[in-house]
């Protein structure tokens, strides 16, 4: 990573990291605080393990890249793993824009996450991926363009959705996800709109059972 840390506490205030071949951030048992940054050609955004990592109108931009060659390597925007290790508050994306990417936007492996007033378009994966455990709320939030725009996958993780649109994706709301795991969390969303989605609005489908 550009940018690694363990067991410290570091704000970017105004910070551009561009047309790296690793990580933008790798940081692990972290405080992170991030206002208007802008991180665009790297391999990832950034992975956060057991980490408070708040974003607030930040961008996210052709991860890894945006030579128009489909490539999965896990290439996310942000990969937000496990609640943080000091506390109960949840990590925060607010205001904040995902564009382009080879895999997911934002991938939610067992971690407690808002996000509020974000919008995510183009990604060969998810928009929003989640799974393990734990809840991620995601309000008031725009995802278009994705393979899937919200996914709630193995494990079992608590989604909440509200006030959002999911609009031109190939399926709009997914539960359920690729692999031959249990599902066992739960979508629960509200005065939102899922809607010309190519191949399914909302689709419950869990390929260990062939079935709901």
């Amino acid at each position: 990573p550009v940018l690694r840390g363990t067991g410290c506490e570091v704000s970017f205030d105004h910070v551009y990291i561009f047309n790296n071949p690793g990580k933008a951030f790798g940081f692990s048992r972290s405080e992170v605080h991030m206002d208007s940054c802008l991180i665009s050609r790297c391999d990832t955004g950034g992975e956060f393990e057991l980490t408070l990592a708040n974003f607030t109108n930040c961008y996210f931009m052709d991860i890894p890249n945006d030579d128009g060659v489909e490539f999965d390597d896990d290439n996310d925007c942000l990969y937000l793993v496990m609640p943080w290790a000091g506390g109960d508050s949840p990590t925060v994306l607010e205001n904040c824009v995902f564009i382009e990417g080879k895999d997911d936007g934002i991938d939610h492996n067992g971690a407690n996450v808002i996000i509020r007033n974000c919008v995510i378009d183009g990604f060969d994966n998810e928009g929003v991926a989640t799974s393990n455990m734990n809840s991620i709320q995601i309000l008031n939030t725009l995802v278009t363009n994705c393979e899937q725009g919200i996914e709630a996958g193995y494990g079992s993780p608590q989604v909440a959705i509200d006030h959002c649109l999911m609009i031109n994706n190939e399926t709009g709301l997914r539960f359920g996800d690729w692999y031959n795991n249990e599902c066992e969390g739960s979508i629960t969303m509200t005065n939102s709109i899922s809607i010309n989605n190519s191949s399914h609005n909302v689709w419950n489908y869990v390929v260990r059972y062939g079935d709901p």
